[in-house]
């Protein structure tokens, strides 16, 4: 199968706003996710026992 000339790679996965909606997604993700562990990681623990 030649898959550089299927319709598949020529009009979605090489096509300009796929590319952009890639490189938008992974830099969303690397942005958000540190700020998602900060808020998960220092939540008040509500299921926490106090000795």
């Amino acid at each position: 199968m030649d898959f550089y000339h299927s319709f598949i790679y020529t009009y979605i996965f090489n096509s300009t706003w796929f590319i952009y909606t890639v490189i938008a997604v992974v830099c969303l993700i690397n942005i958000l996710s540190p700020i998602l562990l900060w808020i998960i990681f220092s939540g008040k623990g509500g299921n926490k026992k106090k000795a």
